[in-house]
């Protein structure tokens, strides 16, 4: 039998919830059926799994991409203060890309690995991983935007960017609230990461 607030399973005969201490009685043992029916990685869940994937194929390519533009001549040539094509700021943005692009391929592996075994964290840990996507493009947005450009070939290539970055955002806001909201409320979710 599944508790209706927190979604564990408990021994049929029990009165309380052995995780949160909710009284189970009558509904729990109707959830308990209700549960089953959603139980697995089905329906709308699949989605987050195939996002998952997908997360994790666009940002290593990305971490293999950062690897050659740190090694790429005209990337020192930009660093450098002497140079003529200097961008004060601009190699420590590159870092700062890279590290939060390896940080996010370990986090997205382990949240394929909660998600593939079910495990009970999975929700929380998703629900933190979207945030933590949404602060990095703020965080990256405010990098790129305080550097100081002056080629006018440059402002035009990161004003661009700045645009495509406000446009990701929205779209990254959007879908947090829709997956976020399906965390907290899908019955499928509260039935199938119980482990």
């Amino acid at each position: 039998m599944y508790c209706q607030k927190c979604g564990e399973e408990n021994i049929k005969s029990a009165v309380y919830c052995k995780r949160c201490g909710t009284r189970i009685g009558d509904e729990g043992r109707q959830v308990s059926q209700t549960n089953t029916k959603y139980e697995g990685l089905g329906g709308w869940l699949a989605l987050v799994g195939i996002g998952l994937i997908i997360v994790l194929l666009r940002y290593g390519y990305a971490v293999v991409e950062y690897l050659d533009l740190l090694n790429n001549s005209s990337v020192a040539e930009t660093s450098n203060p002497n140079s003529s094509s200097y961008i004060a700021g601009y190699f420590n943005l590159l870092y700062f890309e890279f590290a939060a692009t390896v940080v996010i391929c370990g986090f997205t592996i382990y949240l394929l690995v909660l998600y593939f075994q079910k495990r009970v964290n999975f929700p929380k840990s998703y629900i933190y991983f979207a945030i933590g996507l949404f602060i990095y493009g703020i965080l990256d947005y405010i990098f790129l935007s305080s550097l100081n450009i002056q080629s006018p070939e440059m402002k035009q290539s990161v004003s661009k960017l700045l645009n495509d970055t406000v446009s990701t955002l929205g779209s990254l806001f959007i879908s947090n609230i829709i997956w976020i909201s399906y965390m907290l409320k899908s019955e499928r979710v509260r039935a199938t990461f119980i482990n």
